[in-house]
């Protein structure tokens, strides 16, 4: 009976397997870019010098992680501490890209030591300091992507920035992203004083 009805309403069964079927295809989905993302942090982090990561305890998510820079200080004093950098990160929309990765880093901050420049200027150099207005850097597939060099300008939701050079650290989520500084991606993801997390270093027992 059940088959019989099955074959006799052929098109609310053709339309139900096919839901089900795009149903399941965007559960398996989800999960491949949920696991890409995790590998994509797990590479980042691990790949940042640090002995430890500081982040807010309840955050689901790194770029919905807030915890107050002010702590900066309390951790840089500590005896076992050798050093310490803020790092923000939030997505914007931009040219064509619904959704663009943005760090932000100190210029201090040890971290910076693995995005290398395979063109145009450090972000944080004298020479790109002489450039005018707003100033980022974009990763080599961001780059790709946009189709932008660097001197070239890229919007960032209602700002504009100029193009100082091209970064790659090795991971696919940092060079499909953009940096700037800590301040100026404070603002554009309105966040003021606020980081995603921390990275420490720790003195060396030696």
């Amino acid at each position: 009976m059940i088959f019989k009805n099955l074959f006799r309403r052929k098109g609310r069964t053709l339309l139900t397997i096919i839901g089900i079927s795009i149903g399941v295809a965007a559960i398996i989905g989800l999960g491949a870019m949920a696991q890409g993302m995790e590998v994509g942090y797990n590479t980042m982090l691990s790949g940042s010098q640090a002995d430890l990561v500081l982040s807010q305890p309840d955050s689901f998510d790194i770029s919905y992680s807030s915890v107050d820079q002010s702590l900066l200080e309390d951790l840089a004093v500590m005896p076992e501490v050798e050093a310490v950098s803020g790092m923000i990160e939030g997505y914007v929309q931009t040219e064509n890209v619904p959704f663009l990765y943005l760090f932000g880093y100190p210029e201090e901050s040890f971290v910076l030591d693995r995005f290398q420049i395979i063109e145009g200027l450090s972000l944080f150099s004298k020479e790109a300091d002489r450039l005018s207005g707003k100033k980022i850097m974009l990763g080599s597939t961001t780059a790709e992507i946009l189709e932008k060099a660097p001197g070239d300008t890229v919007r960032l939701g209602n700002s504009v920035y100029r193009v100082t050079g091209i970064y790659e650290t090795g991971d696919a989520f940092e060079d499909g992203g953009a940096l700037l500084s800590l301040a100026e991606a404070q603002e554009l993801l309105g966040k003021p004083r606020q980081v995603s997390l921390f990275y420490i270093q720790l003195e060396s027992l030696g």
